[in-house]
Formats: structure tokens, sequence, C-alpha cells
């Protein structure tokens, strides 16, 4: 009997948490080395997808299938970075790739529906950001420059804040300190 009524509190506070939230689960996976996460989305539905304190928000997906956001390897690192020096732009802090594939398999290139991404601030980036000195930007390959994300704004969610940007393309994203 005991152990029956514990399967139903569970199955109850099962529902709770599902009706509270939305249904809006997904179910992902992170490597030992928290360098990858992969995500499976829902057309239709919200997603808050995170790596550490980096992450994409989608407030009703326009995709059913799989996200993918890594943290890009040195190789990378190498060739992107000093693009941000060249251009005068300033240092990045963190950097975030989002890859969103659709049901078929096929990488979604140019992203539809509202897609954030975003970065959760600590106190020193919180300050820069009151200051005027910090913005998302991503890569953009085919131009083979940074480009400041549309609309950057500052969220308040978390202990420090949250910037966030509407993101246009699947890509590597980056938190900048600006050069001033």
């Amino acid at each position: 009997m005991k152990t029956k009524n514990r399967f139903l509190l569970l199955l109850l506070a099962l529902m709770l948490v599902t009706a509270a939230t939305g249904g809006a689960w997904r179910l992902g996976y992170a490597s030992n080395e928290n360098n990858s996460a992969v995500y499976d989305i829902i057309a239709g539905t919200p997603a808050d997808l995170w790596l550490g304190n980096d992450g994409i928000y989608m407030p009703s997906s326009a995709y059913t299938g799989k996200v993918l956001l890594y943290r890009p390897n040195e190789e990378v690192l190498k060739t992107v970075r000093p693009l941000l020096r060249k251009d005068e732009i300033g240092k990045a802090g963190r950097f975030l790739e989002v890859d969103v594939i659709d049901s078929d398999g096929s990488n979604a290139r140019l992203l539809r529906g509202f897609v954030y991404a975003y970065f959760n601030l600590n106190a020193i980036e919180n300050d820069l950001w009151d200051e005027g000195k910090l913005a998302i930007y991503y890569y953009d390959a085919g131009k083979l420059s940074w480009t400041e994300c549309i609309a950057n704004t500052f969220v308040e969610k978390g202990k420090h804040g949250r910037t966030a940007c509407l993101a246009i393309q699947s890509g590597l994203y980056a938190l900048v300190e600006l050069a001033d």
C-alpha cells in the first residue's frame, strides 16, 4: 500500500511540475566537459536551451528537430578572435555556437521565428553593460566578419541579469567587451 501511495504522489508531483512549466521541458544532454549540449525541440512550444550561462530562447519554436549548443574549439577561435581586434570591435569574453537541425536533418542556416541568443552576466559584465561597453555579436561566415546582433537588450533574469539579441542565423555568437 505504501509503495502504491508513493507512486501516486510521484505521479502527482510530475503532473504538477509539467503543468507549472507548461510542458516546456526539453530533453538534452551535455558532454562531461560541458562543451556541448543537444536538445530536442518541438514546433509551437517554448524552449530555453542553455550551455552553462549561455544559450538560446524561443518563445514558440518554429522547428521540430534538434538544437546543438557548443563551445568552439581553439582552432576556430584562432581564426575568428583576431577579426574582432582587426575590426576594432573589442574583445570577446565568451563564445557560443548554435546549430538548429530540422526534423529532416537539414541545418537551418537562417533562423525562422523569434530566436534569442543570450548570455547570463556576472557582476563585472553587468557593470560593462550599464556603461554601454558590452554587446552580442555574431560571426558572418559569408562575409568573414563580425556583425552586431539585432536588438541587443538587457533582461532582468538571474543574479546579474542577462543580455540577449535576436539570433538570425545558426552559427557563432560572442559576448563582446567593446573597444573604447
